[in-house]
């Protein structure tokens, strides 16, 4: 009863889906607005009947390299489905012009990086990442 389906125009129009408000905040934040995401991202995402499992979009992309991400509602993790979702997308990249698809993670997500290896993705390098936040106190 699961399905892989590619989220784009056809998929935003399903009425009857139960679309994670996550994935419209992704689309948003990464790609400005949902038509340069229609028109310059991608993603794929696994339905069981009215419900997004489990989903992987393009974080964003340059030339001929892109980089992915995924996100597997919690009830369904541990199941294969961001396997499922990320290998999607990657297929979907590598038959789209895109020559490098990357993948970048902090250390401990564990989840993400076992995901990324088991999709066949291969540990460049370790990053040190600084994240600033602003206070609404400000």
């Amino acid at each position: 009863g699961f399905e892989v389906m590619l989220i784009d125009e056809h998929f935003l129009n399903i009425a009857e889906l139960d679309i994670p408000p996550h994935i419209n905040r992704w689309m948003m934040n990464n790609w400005g607005t949902l038509d340069n995401y229609l028109k310059h991202g991608f993603g794929a995402c696994v339905r069981y009947k009215n419900q997004i499992v489990s989903w992987s979009l393009a974080d964003c992309s340059s030339d001929d390299r892109c980089e992915i991400g995924i996100r597997t509602h919690e009830d369904f993790r541990q199941r294969g489905f961001a396997s499922l979702a990320a290998a999607a997308c990657v297929d979907y990249a590598l038959t789209h012009g895109f020559a490098e698809v990357g993948w970048h993670c902090d250390a401990d997500n564990v989840g993400s990086w076992k995901t990324a290896k088991k999709v066949g993705f291969v540990k460049v390098r370790d990053y040190i990442s600084i994240v600033c936040t602003r206070s609404d106190d400000s």
